[in-house]
């Protein structure tokens, strides 16, 4: 286990990174010339993937933004490297999360969540720090998969959290405890899936550790926002679809904002 941190981390060492670049995904023409990433967060079963995938069904040739996944395929899976000015912060996020979860979780869910979280952090810094001129929409990031590792970090004075958020927007996603819970429950009986933290729980356990998750999520959000983070929120048991279009103007007129400012 003592080793397990210092494997994930050297996976992030500073060397060049090829990106399997996977199935070429057709993009629009985008003239957009300022990068701007936008992040879905909220608890499990809040509706994250789903509000996205609808804006994804909904986006017409006009819409001047892109998902992360897609726009490593854009870019081919080109060599990237990792700039060593910006690798610290990354390490230390996920050094922070490790000592997180090996808390909480046995050596094998340890494992199963570290690799994730090794992806989502490569997905981060290619999105990041490679995009130069385009609107980027994830939909499971690095203030989703790492909130609570960036709040201590924060409070310790360990990282800067203005820079981290610099040219970025949030879309919180939320919904009433009990209708989260049962959403986790119908998903487990759908696709047989489960995670660590929900297994065996009833309903009512379900709805207890959600109603302080989503606690503990609204806080750091509104965290974010009062560091002049733009913040949309967005109740998911409202229809989907209108949603999906509330989304839509929210990064439309953050664009717009940003045009107006590089005006003045």
């Amino acid at each position: 286990m003592k080793n397990l941190i210092k494997y994930f981390l050297n996976k992030l060492g500073y060397k060049i990174v090829r990106i399997n670049p996977g199935k070429k995904v057709k993009i629009h023409t985008l003239t957009y010339q300022d990068p701007l990433f936008i992040e879905f967060v909220g608890v499990s079963g809040a509706g994250k993937t789903t509000l996205y995938k609808a804006m994804l069904k909904l986006r017409i040739a006009g819409d001047n933004w892109m998902g992360v996944k897609e726009y490593i395929n854009y870019i081919n899976g080109n060599l990237w490297p990792l700039a060593k000015d910006i690798h610290p912060v990354y390490k230390k996020i996920l050094n922070k999360k490790y000592e997180q979860v090996t808390r909480k979780y046995n050596t094998k869910d340890t494992i199963g969540f570290m690799t994730f979280y090794l992806k989502n952090i490569k997905e981060e810094i290619i999105a990041r720090h490679s995009n130069q001129k385009y609107t980027l929409i994830m939909e499971d990031g690095l203030f989703h998969n790492f909130g609570s590792a960036i709040i201590e970090l924060h409070q310790k004075n360990e990282i800067d959290l203005i820079s981290l958020i610099k040219n970025r927007a949030l879309v919180f996603c939320y919904a009433n405890p009990e209708i989260i819970s049962k959403r986790i429950i119908e998903r487990h009986q759908t696709i047989k899936h489960m995670r660590p933290q929900h297994k065996n729980k009833t309903l009512n356990e379900l709805v207890e550790s959600q109603t302080t998750s989503l606690n503990n999520k609204k806080m750091f959000v509104d965290l974010l926002r009062g560091k002049g983070l733009p913040v949309l929120d967005i109740d998911t048991s409202d229809n989907l679809e209108s949603n999906a279009m509330k989304v839509k103007e929210f990064v439309k007129n953050l664009q717009e904002d940003v045009k107006s400012t590089e005006k003045e």
